[in-house]
């Protein structure tokens, strides 16, 4: 069983301004402490694939720079995965999911993580160290991509 964390709250943008911005990954690590540095912006191809590197951080422990594949289902999803080939997944998989709905009232963002550790000796450490940590960091993370989305689209409009 994962670890897992989800966050949804609305954003006054369309939601592909919401997409854009998040696939920005310098841009977003401002609203996501667990993203410690990047390493290579994901670039799409015509079918909304590609590939990011990045450092990540839980609970302040810097982990090692990673590979995670991309996949932009134009504009209503974003998947973030660990790439399989990555030596990486020796040691934990991720995903990261952003579903984008637009409302009355702009995008309804739905953000979910999820952690698996390996062993599972591990997997049982890390999960009672780092849920309540993920769900503080998860509603802190959604409330400044609100802040940060709004402030860049009105100040553009």
């Amino acid at each position: 069983m994962a670890l897992r964390s989800e966050g949804t709250i609305t954003v006054e943008a369309e939601p592909k301004q919401v997409l854009e911005w998040i696939l920005d990954m310098d841009r977003y690590r401002q609203v996501d402490q667990k993203i410690a540095s990047v390493k290579q912006q994901p670039t799409l191809d015509e079918d909304g694939r590609g590939t990011l590197r990045y450092r990540g951080r839980l609970r302040g422990l810097l982990g090692p720079v990673d590979t995670q594949t991309v996949e932009l289902d134009r504009w209503q999803r974003l998947v973030i995965t660990g790439d399989p080939q990555a030596w990486t997944r020796r040691l934990f998989d991720f995903t990261g999911t952003f579903r984008c709905t637009p409302t009355d009232a702009g995008t309804e963002v739905t953000h979910t993580e999820e952690f698996a550790f390996h062993p599972a000796l591990v997997h049982r450490l890390a999960s009672r160290w780092l849920q309540g940590w993920l769900d503080s960091t998860m509603t802190d993370e959604m409330t400044a991509l609100k802040r940060a989305v709004e402030a860049e689209v009105g100040s553009a409009g």
